[in-house]
């Protein structure tokens, strides 16, 4: 076993000698490149026997055979199956070294080399074997990526552009550049930068990368060319301006340092940005006209290859030069009052232009005092004159030089008047001076007053007021006379002895307090005039002083009692009279010295008499008044000594006040002590009301219904005598029988809270105050209720009642509303006061709904009244709503009225807070609005058959949002120029609302004369439709039976249309209206006289027709005077037959045809210049004659409405083909014709082609 295993391992060590030696050798050989000889293998030590392959095939490789590409090799199919197979790829038959995979990327040392794959087979049991591939020859490799290069950098000249490659695959080992422009190479130009230079400017420049690598085709890419544009300098510094900036100097441009250095540097120095002609050099001189001007410089920079660039330097402004020589001016003259001086100016240099003068009187200017030559006034007189001489030149500083000045001698004056003293001479008083004629005359005065020959300081006035120092003083007047030029002059008065002063204003003084023994009086002295140093007061009894009483304030002691009683008032003041004044007496009253305590007798229930016990008084009173309260508030006409107790009193506290009257004495009043009334007993009801049920006590009770109860159907409740109601919270009663409750006018029937202590006393023991807590009285289907001199207070809601039998609430109080909605039987609503809340009643159509509606009398302060009734059967009863009074309501329309059988006869008397009534229905009686009244809003309301809504001048009839008046029968609205009447809208201006305007249907008549109608007019087989002198929208007849007018009115739009037939055989007349944006008018009827359109003028919009006439028997004589005015296009449009001659306009309105029939003998005469513009599909027929006169400068042309090349433009921004809206042609009838030279027909696709 040793020894075979050591056999085993030789053999081992001698292949692995083997194949060693011969990979060396091979490795030898291919680094030679010497041709290998298959090697001699050497013996095996040991030899072991081997099967052979049955199939050994030759192997295969698959890939591309060029550098870079992967080879893969394919053994092929062996049998059997190798255990593994060994790779060894060859180039030109050498194997390459490690290249022993199944696969092999060939290298740059594979190009144009054999490559072959040689495959060893190995398994166990069988002879090793290779086989080799046929040899395929290498290629060189591409590059797989290969992007186009670019550049960056500014494409101007002086910049400089770098190349960038992008990413190569694969990466290349090296790139070459070259730079070109318009395609040709750029000479040197190969680095991976370039500067363009001025030989590029205008030129595309591109790059062109060459990418080269060992193995691979070198491959070329060029960029994407880019323009050079001319560069730029980059450094463009702003010029400055040095040397002084005054008329005169020189200036200097300095250009600071450009980059690059220009070729050539100009200047242009600029005035206020206008080229100075000439100013071309780097310095200029600044001249005259430069002053006050913006100087700036423009330096322009060139070079080859750049763009010219200009820089602007900063603005100086000139200051003027100043004059070099400027002599002080001198006077020349004699200077004295009324002779003339002159000024001289002196030599000044440069020469001004002009000089300018002022003179000055004491250095200030004499107005006025500009010429070189000045004649000297009074008013210099004493002054010092002197003037200044102002030169100016063109760009020279105005200088002024002013002379030495020169006195003027002063005069006197030639008359003088001593002062005279006016006014009494007495303290208070003012003394006024006269200075008397002086002359000349005085430029004015001045003044000192004195006392004794002594000046009184202040006193400089032409007036003075005298003092107390003044009286027993001797008062004199010092007046001065002063006048420019001339001497001041003082004159003397004569004296006046002052006398003492009185008072002025002394009134009567007066006197306030209670003027009764223990009162105080107060004494007021008023305002006296001066205003006294001091006053003193003295009150006297019947005329006696009282002792002591010397202040403003007394206090009335028995003594006074019955006395008069008065206050003297004493002023004094220093220089003036003393003077007393006295009031007005005042008579002392006494008081009662008695006032006993007060009481009340008698019992204390409900319906008793009870009596006021006034006690004893002393003195004794001559009279008593008396006040009954109720818990503090006074009961009305309870004002006697005794007093019945009412139901009402019952659980509340009485009291009387008395007031005891005696003559010579103050009243007193005084209120007796509570007497309790005890509360009415009580009834608690918490279960329906099945059978007839009466409460009607004798003494007050109350029925307190605690729960929601019934009275059920066939039982009556009935309510009476001293009842009283009340109602739990959240109860309610509902009637499904009947409920009659009559009360009298001194004792209601209460219906209440169970919280109303004012009636009935504090049932519920709670003291609450109540609040809307019970839900009032409900009317079910077939109930009845009778509410008479009822009040009814503290509920939600006070009556509600639905399909009631019968609903009658007559003379009560209700705070609350009442509804009734389809009641069966009459519903009466009278002489009831609502405090809040209102009525409702609505009456629906049906037989079961015809009883009486009347509502009359009623008094509602916070709600509104509504009363419906829809009812149009003949049987139903007219409702009545008459003198009802409504105020307070905060509702626009508080009175609602809607009937469908409306009789305004029925509905009168009633006021409303803003004096507005609401109508809807139909009208079934004559009707005339009046200007003055209430005003009304309408609803949707119908005038009917044989009724007459007239609505006289001045009045204004409201209609509500989309309501229309229906006409039936007539409507009427003849108003005048000064009071037209109106048919508006309700909204208000906040918040306007659209109607529907008037509406006649078959057989209804319209006459609208001076009316205005903010919405549109329609008639449908009106019997008459007449609209005249009015304002409205659109107005609209059809198939009228009777006369249409419309004539002088202000309008929107005008359609009138007349059917064929007897029927409608009427007038249609349209003339004098004015406003209009369009007329339109069709008669069918061959009957009727022809459609009379005259003298309109018409609005219009541009894109439509005006005006349009279509009728059966056309007579342009009965359509002529309308006019388009406001600059609008304007198109007239015909239609039917014509039965007249007529004479084609060549001016004015676009004639449009729509179409029409030249009737037989009827002549068409269409002159030079004629165009008529026909509507889509229409055709005129010549059954009489077309004359055509066109010319070859003038043709007529017949052509479509959307033709804008001729006649009036219609399309305007609709851009409409003509030829997608053609018209039928001209067709000649039998025994028509149609004559004349050039005629043209466009746009038609039948008739005649025209006329040559």
């Amino acid at each position: 076993m040793r020894a075979h295993q050591q056999d085993r391992i030789h053999v081992r060590h001698n292949r692995r000698d083997r194949f060693f030696r011969s990979t060396i050798a091979m490795v030898i050989v291919a680094v030679l490149g010497l041709s290998a000889a298959p090697a001699a293998m050497a013996a095996p030590t040991a030899q072991s026997v081997t099967t052979p392959f049955t199939t050994a095939p030759t192997p295969t490789f698959a890939g591309s055979i060029s550098v870079g590409s992967t080879l893969t090799a394919a053994p092929g199919a062996w049998s059997p199956t190798p255990d593994t197979f060994a790779y060894q790829w060859n180039r030109n038959g050498m194997a390459i070294i490690a290249a022993t995979a199944k696969t092999y990327a060939l290298t740059a040392a594979d190009v144009g080399k054999k490559i072959t794959v040689t495959v060893t087979a190995r398994k166990s049991g069988y002879t090793s074997t290779a086989r080799t591939s046929t040899g395929r020859t290498a290629v060189a490799g591409t590059f797989s990526t290969a992007p186009t290069p670019t550049f960056s950098g500014a494409i101007s000249i002086g910049s400089t552009l770098t190349a960038a490659t992008g990413t190569w695959a694969p990466t290349p080992d090296a790139f070459t550049y070259q730079w070109n422009q318009n395609g040709v190479a750029i000479t040197g130009a190969t680095a991976r930068t370039f500067t363009l230079t001025p030989a590029q400017l205008g030129k595309k420049i591109t790059v062109t990368v060459t990418a080269s690598k060992s193995g691979y085709t070198s491959a070329s890419r060029t960029s994407t060319g880019r323009t050079a544009v001319a560069g730029a300098f980059t450094t463009a510094p702003t010029p400055t301006i040095s040397g002084k900036t005054i008329v005169g100097s020189t200036l200097s441009a300095a250009v600071g340092t450009w980059v690059p250095t220009p070729d050539a540097l100009t200047y242009q120095w600029n005035r206020d940005g206008q080229a100075i002609p000439g100013a071309t050099a780097r310095t200029y001189l600044l001249a005259p006209e430069d002053n006050g001007k913006k100087i700036t410089v423009s330096v322009t920079a060139t070079k080859v290859g750049y763009t010219t660039t200009k820089t602007i330097s900063a603005e100086r402004i000139p200051a003027p030069g100043p004059f070099t020589a400027a002599p002080t001016p001198t006077i020349s003259g004699t200077v004295a009052v009324g002779s003339t001086v002159t000024a001289v100016p002196g030599t000044w240099t440069p020469t001004p232009t002009e000089f300018a003068y002022q003179w000055t009187r004491n250095g200030a200017p004499v107005s006025g005092a500009t010429a070189s030559t000045y004649q000297v006034s009074a008013a210099d007189a004493g002054n010092l004159l002197s003037v200044s001489v102002t030169a100016s030149a063109p760009g020279y500083a105005s200088t002024t030089r002013v002379s030495l000045a020169q006195s003027v001698p002063t005069q006197r004056f030639t008359t003088t008047s001593r002062p005279t003293i006016s006014g009494a001479p007495t303290a208070g008083s003012v003394l006024t001076a006269s200075t008397g004629t002086w002359s000349p005359t005085p430029d004015y005065f001045t003044y000192q007053w004195r006392r004794d020959a002594l000046a009184i300081p202040g006193a400089t006035g032409s007036t003075y007021t005298l003092g107390a120092a003044d009286v027993g003083r001797d008062i004199t007047v010092t007046v001065a006379a002063i006048k420019t030029g001339y001497t001041r002059t003082p004159l003397n008065s004569a004296s006046v002895t002052v006398a003492p002063g009185t008072f002025t204003t002394a009134p009567t003084p007066s006197v306030s307090g209670s003027a009764q023994v223990g009162g105080t009086l107060v004494g007021v002295a008023g305002t006296w005039s001066p205003q006294p140093d001091e006053l003193s007061y003295q009150w006297t009894r019947n005329g006696t002083p009282i002792d002591g009483a010397t202040s403003a304030s007394y206090l009335l002691v028995e003594a006074d009692r019955g006395a008069q009683v008065r206050l003297t008032v004493t002023g004094t003041k220093a220089g003036y009279t003393t003077l007393t004044r006295t009031s007005a007496a005042k008579t002392i009253l006494g008081v009662f010295t008695t006032t006993p305590t007060l009481s009340i007798t008698g019992t204390l229930e409900p319906g008793a008499t009870v009596t006021a016990a006034t006690g004893t008084w002393s003195p004794a009173p001559d009279s008593f008044t008396y006040q009954w309260q109720r818990n503090g508030t006074a009961i009305t006409g309870a004002t006697s000594k005794t007093y019945t107790i009412s139901t009402t009193d019952a659980g509340a506290d009485l009291t009387v006040t008395v007031t005891a009257v005696k003559a010579g004495y103050v009243s007193v009043t005084k209120t007796s002590a509570k007497a309790p009334v005890p509360a009415a007993p009580t009834v608690v009801i918490s279960s329906d009301i099945t059978a007839d049920t009466t409460w009607a006590p004798t003494v007050s009770t109350v029925y307190v219904i605690s729960a929601p109860i019934s009275v059920t159907s066939g039982a009556t409740l009935t309510v009476g005598g001293r009842a009283i109601v009340k109602f739990a919270n959240g109860a309610q009663l509902t009637v499904a029988g009947s409920l009659v409750a009559r009360g009298t006018t001194g004792q209601p029937i209460p219906f209440t809270s169970i919280h109303d202590d004012t009636v009935g006393g504090d049932t519920d023991g709670t003291g609450t105050a109540p609040g809307r807590d019970w839900y009032g009285l409900r009317v079910s289907s077939g109930g009845a209720i009778t509410l008479d001199r009822v009040q009814l207070t503290y509920a939600q809601f006070a009556l509600i009642a639905s399909e009631a039998a019968s609903v009658t609430v007559t003379s009560s109080s209700l705070d609350g509303g009442v509804t009734s909605a389809a009641a069966r039987g009459a519903v009466t609503i009278t002489d009831n006061t609502f405090t809040r809340g209102g009525i409702d009643v609505s009456r629906p159509d049906g037989a079961g709904y015809t009883s009486a509606v009347v509502i009359s009398g009623n008094t509602i302060s916070q709600g509104s009244l509504y009363a419906a009734s829809l009812n149009t059967s003949a049987s139903a009863v007219p409702i009545v709503v008459t003198s009802n009074n409504l105020t307070g309501s905060p509702v626009l329309f508080s009175l609602r009225i809607t009937d469908a059988q409306l009789r305004p006869s029925n509905v009168t008397g009633n006021t409303t807070p803003l004096g507005r009534v609401f109508y809807s229905g139909t009208l079934v009686e004559n009707w005339s609005i009046r200007a003055a009244g209430q005003d009304q809003l309408f609803g949707s309301f119908t005038v009917a058959t044989d009724a007459t809504l007239t609505i006289v001048a001045g009045a204004t009839v409201e209609f509500g949002e989309d309501e229309s008046l229906t006409v039936a029968g007539s409507l009427v609205s003849h108003g005048t120029a000064d009071a037209p009447v109106t048919f508006t809208t309700g909204g208000s201006s906040d918040l306007p609302v659209i109607w529907s305007g008037i509406k006649a249907v078959p057989g209804g008549s319209v006459s609208l004369e001076h009316t205005r109608v903010n919405s549109s007019i329609v008639g449908d087989e009106a019997a008459l439709f007449r609209v005249i002198s009015s304002d409205a929208w659109d107005v609209v007849s059809r198939s009228a039976r009777g006369a249409v007018t419309i004539s002088d009115n202000a309008l929107r739009r005008v359609v009138v249309e007349r059917p064929e037939g007897a029927t409608f055989a009427f007038p249609v007349t349209i003339t004098g209206n004015t406003r209009t944006s369009g007329i339109d008018v069709t008669s069918q009827n061959t009957t009727a006289a022809p459609v009379v359109v005259t003298d309109n003028q018409i609005t219009g919009f541009d894109s439509i027709i005006t005006l349009r006439v279509s009728d059966v028997h056309l007579r342009p004589s009965t359509l002529t005077g309308n006019t388009v005015v406001g600059g609008k296009a304007g198109f007239f449009g015909y239609g039917g037959t014509l039965v007249e001659n007529w004479t084609l306009p060549t001016s004015g309105p676009q004639l449009v045809f729509d179409t029409l029939t030249i009737a037989p003998n009827v002549t068409v005469t269409a002159p030079a210049g004629t165009v008529v513009k026909n509507l889509r599909d229409a055709q005129l027929t010549v059954g009489g004659s077309l004359v055509v006169q066109g010319t070859a400068a003038s043709p007529v042309t017949f052509t479509s409405l959307y033709d804008d090349s001729v006649g009036r433009v219609f399309t305007r921004s609709f851009n409409i083909p003509p030829d997608q809206y053609p018209w039928k042609g001209i067709e000649v009838a039998a025994g028509g014709s149609v004559t004349g030279t050039n005629l043209v027909v466009k746009y038609a696709t039948g008739g005649i082609p025209g006329l040559g």
